[in-house]
């Protein structure tokens, strides 16, 4: 009698056939499941890097205004050192963002500052000392090694001009990077988590944690500072500056020019860690329940079992499928065929309750990551200007940033006119045509919602002149008041040169967007 005529053995086989695409289809799902957590971490470390970057131009910018206001002040023109000192001692108390203010004269030697024990300081030879001298504007340091704290340091500095606009000393205010670190203690980053800055020459400026062991110390042949130095923005996945394989999200650090770059770096074995629990766990029940099947055939195994295998069959045939919630429907009482199939039918449950767990999983990354957006974002409007214009121009770069398009403008209703209050990479020739409107001679598609997806050579529902920047997605999204009596508001209008940019999900986002914006 031939082995393989035995009907356990065929019982065996057969039962292999059934585990082992069980098997494939579960290691399948939790690649995919990698694939979701990597593009997650990686969102939330770029966001987490902008984040900061966002915290810094702020402070960039409340320092340009309190270096603005002293500017004004005579007894700085008149290099009045004493009372000069005075002003900036009282002024550094209130100030726990800058580590220093001075005053200078037009030879680059300090008349006023608000260190009492600091020693003369000429800064003519310094860089931007020579750029404020050329330009009398507003200028910002590339990051320096401070001479006096020997420590990374951004130095703000503003001319103090006369009544006929001649330069009459410069006022210099320092920034170090103390307050990453105080963020970072609010944001309770998980284990393992790294954020480093560094300049445009690889040198670390700041590092979380191990400070001591990185800071100051140049990796220009790390590879991932070679990514975060060629791509300047995005994402890596990568061996960090202390071995560890990391997923890394990276942004430009600076104001207007770039001065470094963050990076936020998370282990991939921790950005993995419960994935990967739950694929082996799944991955070893089901092989215990192939055990049990194959001990089940060698105890009881006859041509009585060939129906309920037929039906194991076809059951398995719908699991392959994605229907996890159809069972075998046997007898669990009938010997070892009914314990196969109630196995058989745990193993299902598990896959099932796998799939539910990962999209519990899925939802909870989700909610981490707007927390994580939201808290950065209340910190940012602390130290933010409250002028309408900048914050109506920081709300459409959020949009143009947060949907990955290229153009947005945003119209408000003013008295009986619709008029265009701010924009983002629109033509000089949209800008032209919707700058302003009469309420009631404004266009149907400014009043009511409207999402476009339509190629160059079609001509339908887009206006010509907005087809002319290459637009073939546009969104109008009217801005109405709870309150009935205030009525339209406005409109936002976004658009892409990509057709597929803006999807069901996106346009449900700009109508929230909307109805925040409107309230």
């Amino acid at each position: 009698m031939s082995l393989f005529s035995s009907i356990r053995v065929k019982l065996i086989t057969l039962l292999l056939f059934i585990i082992i695409p069980a098997i494939a289809i579960t290691f399948y799902i939790g690649m995919k499941q990698r694939e979701r957590a990597k593009n997650s971490v990686s969102h939330d470390t770029v966001m987490l890097a902008k984040s900061i970057g966002d915290i810094q131009n702020s402070v960039i910018k409340k320092g340009k205004d309190i270096l603005f206001t002293l500017s004004l002040i005579p007894h700085f023109k008149d290099h009045d050192s004493d009372y000069s000192s005075k002003i900036l001692r009282d002024l550094i108390e209130k100030s726990p963002e800058f580590i220093g203010f001075a005053a200078y004269r037009m030879d680059g030697k300090i008349f006023a500052s608000s260190d009492p024990s600091l020693p003369p300081i000429d800064i003519s030879d310094s860089p931007y000392f020579k750029e404020i001298i050329r330009s009398h504007k507003f200028t910002v340091s590339d990051f320096l090694i401070g001479r006096v704290t020997g420590k990374p340091t951004i130095l703000l500095a503003h001319p103090v001009l006369d009544s006929e606009k001649r330069m009459r000393a410069i006022l210099v205010a320092g920034i170090d990077l103390n307050w990453v670190k105080n963020f970072i203690e609010k944001m309770d980053l998980s284990p393992g988590t790294s954020l480093t800055i560094i300049d445009k020459k690889g040198m670390v400026l700041f590092r979380h944690p191990e400070g001591e062991k990185f800071v100051g110390k140049n990796f220009p042949e790390a590879g991932i500072t070679k990514t975060v130095l060629s791509k300047r923005e995005g994402t890596s996945e990568s061996m960090g500056l202390d071995g560890v394989k990391k997923l890394f999200g990276f942004t430009p650090f600076g104001h207007e020019s770039i001065s470094g770059y963050v990076m936020v770096g998370i282990p991939k074995k921790l950005a993995f860690k419960e994935i990967d629990k739950m694929l082996l766990t799944t991955i070893l029940l089901l092989c215990v329940i192939g055990g049990i099947g194959i001990v089940a055939v060698f105890v009881g195994g006859n041509l009585l079992i060939r129906n309920p295998i037929k039906r194991l069959l076809k059951v398995t045939e719908e699991i392959s499928k994605g229907n996890l919630t159809l069972r075998t429907g046997l007898n669990y009482s009938r010997g070892e065929i009914g314990g196969l199939s109630q196995a058989f039918d745990r193993m299902a449950e598990s896959l099932l309750r796998r799939d539910e767990e990962i999209e519990k999983r899925e939802e909870v990354i989700r909610n981490q990551r707007d927390e994580l957006f939201s808290r950065s974002e209340i910190l940012s409007s602390t130290i933010s200007t409250k002028d309408m214009d900048e914050l109506l121009k920081k709300i459409i770069n959020e949009i143009v940033g947060f949907l990955r398009i290229e153009f947005a403008s945003l119209h408000l209703v003013m008295g009986n006119q619709l008029l265009l209050r701010t924009y983002q990479g629109f033509s000089l020739s949209f800008r032209a045509k919707t700058l302003s409107f009469p309420l009631d001679e404004a266009p149907h598609w400014m009043k009511e919602f409207m999402l476009i997806h339509e190629s160059l050579d079609e001509d339908k529902l887009i206006p010509e002149f907005i087809k002319a920047d290459g637009i073939q997605t546009l969104a109008s999204v009217p801005l109405r008041a709870s309150n009935e009596e205030e009525g339209w508001l406005g409109t936002l209008i976004v658009g892409s040169k990509d057709i597929d940019a803006i999807n069901e999900d996106k346009a449900r986002a700009l109508k929230v967007l909307a109805e925040q914006l409107s309230g």
